[in-house]
Order: C-alpha cells, then structure tokens, then sequence
C-alpha cells in the first residue's frame, strides 16, 4: 500500500504451511530353515511426519531521493513431529520466534550504489533428516537421520557496493554470518568399525566474506558472468573423547556463465562453469570439485514453443574427495557422482500470467526474514 504525503509504503500478511507425509514399507526374506517367508527387521518402516508453520508479517519501506529504506518484522509459530512407529520414537518440538530485518540503501551517484543490511532467518531441518530410520544397504557406512535436530537460526550482515557501466557492472559485497545450532551432516565412528551419517546441531557456526559478481556484455549478442566468493569459517561446539567439531579454514570458489545468441536471438548457446576449492566442514576437509555444463536452446512459434539441449558434466569430474579428521579415527573418502548426462527438453507457452503486486523499494530479501 502507498501513502501519498510521505510515499511511505507498507506490506502485511500471513502465510501457513501444513504438511502430513505417511511413508511405511516392509521386506521379506526366505528362510530355509523355517521354509517361509520372514519379515526383515531391519526393512520395517512406518514413518509419519506432522509440520505446521504459521506466520505473520509487516514491512515497511520508504524512497528519500537518494536514499531508500526497509525494515520488517515477521512472527512464527512452528511445530515439527517425525514418528518412527516402527521403533517407537516419537517427538514433537515446537518454537515461536520473531525474525526482523533492515535494508537501506544510498545513491552515490548515477548507477553507483551502496547498501546495508541485516536479517534474522531460520532453516527448519526437514523431513529427511528427521527421520531416525537406518538404511542398513551398507552395514560399514550407515545412514540415518536425527530427529532431535533444533532448527539452525541465522544472523546475516551485509555491506554491498553496485557500480553500473555501459557494457559491464560489479558488484561486491561484504558479510559476516552466525549461526546458532548449525545443521551440519556429521559421521560417527563405533568400536565394531562401522560408520553412521547423520544430521547434527553444532553449537556456532561463523562466516566473514567478500562476494565479487562481474559481467560483461561486449556485444548485444554475447553475454558473461563471473563471480567469485572467498569467505573464512569457524565452527565451535563441545568436544567429547570421539568428537571435535571444533574446525575452522578459507573457503572460495568461482562461477562462469557464458552465452551467446544467434539465429536472430532465437537461439542460445550456454556455458557454466564452476569450481570449488577445499571446503572447512565441522569434522574435517572436502577436497575441490568442479563441472561444465553446455546447453542449446533454440524458439519456435513466436518465441512460444523452446527446444533445449543440455550436456551436463562435460568432462565427467562431478564429484569430491574427504578427509575426516577425528580424535579417534582419520578416513578419507573419494566419491565419483558419474552425472554426465544429456537432457532434451521442449516448454511451450500458452499465454501470458501476471500477478499485479504494489512493490516496496527493491532490495534483497523478503521483508521480516525468509519464510
């Protein structure tokens, strides 16, 4: 909504998410001995998953010739329940919690700006890891969820700069982050040499970074972006005699998108290219990883009907090497995800669909935090 005198714009509204999953299955094995069909108790799933979300916000946002603001606040109220029937675990964890949020932004000069923000979030750990059943497929490597898991709450603050040219723009950005109750997938060691994967809240989680995105378009038909994020992180929590998940490194990585249009710009040829360098996890290291994906798409009918090509994993190099570093044990792993594969896919449109919507000043991120 917009008040005239003072062009101060305001936004409120509810939003309520239910979801009820049911999942059970069984497996039965032939025994010899009995001559008969048994019941395999390691198979025997019956899981229900309760989650009900309800929340409510306010913004509140307002144009001062150069300068622009927002702020917000949003309230909720949220209940999550996984039930493994099959082995009697039940919980139910509910929390009410407020999440606000600020951003302001000033004009420095024609396509130069520079902004300000901080929110609160929330991720929610979902059902999956939840739910406390053990997949038994590998009896060395088991995996299973928590369903003691807290939700990870978020502290985000941003310093950013725009610079518009021509034919190029950069963008940079400044931010810290912490995390409270930091969902981190964690592996457990037991005396018998078996391995269990699960989900696990690490007490603090912090991040300090700087985010680069430069593009370039030389040409009406030729367009780049490359973009850079460097960041060191620290993780803190209680150590035990098995367990130090007390961590901390640099981590960074790159991102190129290439693409080029031709055929009268009805048709595109697209490169992505990403490269990740080590990255600090709470327990150890997780070695570089990369991919380069090619696409081809080209229109039809008026731009209505597109028909897309797509070469994902060039090269065949998906995937990423392990190390665990643990008072008890040190493992390394080598995981190849073999994701070279091609896509053909056709969309067409049928017609225009256009929600009207007054907006706020723009800037990053939902009013009051992320739903």
């Amino acid at each position: 909504h917009l008040l005239p005198k003072k062009k101060l714009r305001y936004e409120v509204g509810v939003k309520t998410i239910i979801k009820n999953e049911k999942l059970d299955g069984k497996s039965d094995r032939y025994s010899y001995a009995a001559n008969d069909y048994l019941s395999d108790p390691f198979a025997l799933y019956d899981y229900a998953y309760n989650e009900q979300v309800h929340s409510a916000y306010g913004t509140v946002g307002q144009e001062l010739n150069k300068f622009k603001y927002q702020v917000g606040v949003r309230g909720e109220y949220a209940v999550q329940a996984p039930n493994l029937y099959s082995q009697n675990i039940a919980v139910k964890k509910e929390y009410f919690n407020l999440y606000p949020s600020a951003h302001l932004r000033y004009a420095l000069k024609e396509k130069s700006e520079i902004s300000l923000s901080y929110s609160r979030r929330v991720n929610r750990p979902s059902s999956h890891d939840l739910n406390p059943f053990t997949n038994y497929a590998d009896p060395y490597n088991l995996r299973t969820g928590n369903p003691y898991l807290n939700p990870e709450f978020i502290n985000s603050l941003d310093l950013g700069y725009t610079q518009q040219f021509k034919k190029f723009s950069l963008t940079t950005s400044v931010y810290y982050r912490e995390t409270r109750d930091a969902i981190t997938r964690v592996k457990r060691f037991t005396s018998e040499n078996t391995a269990t994967v699960t989900m696990a809240n690490v007490a603090k989680s912090q991040v300090t970074g700087l985010e680069l995105v430069f593009q370039v378009r030389p040409t009406t038909w030729w367009r780049n972006t490359l973009s850079f994020d460097g960041s060191y992180i620290s993780f803190t929590n209680l150590e035990d005699a098995s367990s130090n998940f007390n961590n901390s490194g640099f981590n960074w990585g790159i991102k190129y998108m290439g693409a080029v249009d031709f055929w009268k710009k009805t048709a595109t040829v697209q490169v992505n290219v990403n490269h990740s360098a080590p990255r600090i996890t709470a327990q150890g290291t997780v070695y570089p990883w990369r991919f380069v994906d090619i696409t081809v798409s080209k229109s039809f009918l008026n731009r209505n009907l597109i028909v897309a090509l797509k070469l994902a994993d060039v090269f065949d190099t998906k995937g990423f090497k392990m190390i665990v570093d643990q008072p008890l044990l040190y493992q390394y792993s080598d995981f190849n995800f073999q994701t070279r594969r091609v896509y053909l896919t056709l969309t067409y449109k049928f017609g225009k669909f256009e929600v009207g919507k007054k907006e706020l000043p723009k800037m990053d991120g939902e009013g009051g935090g992320d739903f």
